[in-house]
């Protein structure tokens, strides 16, 4: 992985904020209203923030402030494995490198009717990452809020904050929730209460550089071996039901009927190999992800 800040040298004064939140939540265009470069924009959910990037912002005489850009766990080209390990080195070694987070805004559609099985996988890799100590450092943003009618976008924000499963149990722990109104204003005033904090230390940063845990034996890691194994799980369910209807079929003497479910075994075998793959990928320390 190359260096996240681009040739950058941040200084102990310099504040380090991170963007995180789905494909398509708005991180692009936020940095873009922060910072004034043009950051690529995704279109259709195709995630366009491919790589930890950090972008600089001038602050003040003292200090510049990087937002750190992040892909979220619902990437469209990259396993969430590939995903958590390049975001666990990215602040794995900016914490080596002595520049500490003030805090995380995580960003999330205010437009979105539900919250699906992937914003739920989002909020459960973002809470594991962070740790309930660091909770105060975070803000829940809600974008777009120009794309839904006021009092529908309310609505859902009541709901967001009271489902324990949502962003609940975040908010009890110290996390606070603003609106983002698509305006650099707006931005900025998000920026101006981040970089208040004090700095903190998140629980991926101090499980691989302080405790020398390998990627799978962090909590993020541990929770995304368990959403693989679940659909490892999935997966076998469905090649065993498979396997039964082709018998079924050859013993009915439809040999199309057979051969389509013989095919379709090979396809799910494929994919369980990956998972599988995919776990043990998750068996890495710092020093070998570098």
């Amino acid at each position: 992985m190359g260096d996240v800040f681009g040739g950058f040298r941040p200084r102990l004064s310099d504040i380090l904020i991170a963007i995180m939140g789905m494909t398509g939540s708005g991180q692009s265009t936020f940095i873009s209203l922060c910072t004034g470069q043009d950051v690529p924009v995704g279109h259709d959910l195709q995630a366009c923030t491919q790589h930890v990037t950090a972008y600089q912002c001038k602050w003040s005489d003292t200090s510049d402030l990087y937002l750190l850009d992040t892909p979220g766990f619902d990437d469209t080209n990259r396993s969430d494995t590939e995903v958590l390990k390049e975001v666990a080195l990215s602040l794995a070694k900016t914490y080596e490198d002595n520049v500490k987070l003030s805090g995380i805004l995580y960003l999330h559609r205010i437009t979105d009717c539900r919250v699906g099985g992937s914003a739920q996988k989002n909020l459960m890799m973002f809470r594991k990452l962070c740790g309930k100590a660091s909770l105060k450092n975070v803000i829940l943003v809600t974008t777009m809020w120009e794309g839904e009618v006021a009092a529908t976008g309310e609505k859902r924000e009541q709901e967001l904050i009271a489902t324990d499963g949502f962003w609940g149990a975040l908010v009890e722990e110290g996390a606070q929730v603003n609106r983002h109104n698509n305006t650099p204003s707006s931005a900025m005033s998000l920026l101006r209460t981040v970089a208040k904090n004090n700095r903190v230390t998140i629980s991926i940063q101090k499980e691989m550089v302080s405790e020398h845990r390998d990627l799978n034996e962090t909590e993020a890691g541990i929770g995304l071996n368990s959403d693989i194994l679940l659909a490892e799980q999935r997966v076998m369910k469905e090649m065993s039901e498979a396997l039964e209807m082709e018998r079924q079929a050859r013993r009915d003497q439809d040999e199309k009927s057979a051969e389509e479910q013989r095919q379709y075994r090979e396809t799910m075998q494929k994919k369980f190999d990956h998972l599988n793959q995919e776990r043990e990928n998750l068996k890495v320390s710092l020093e070998e992800m570098k």
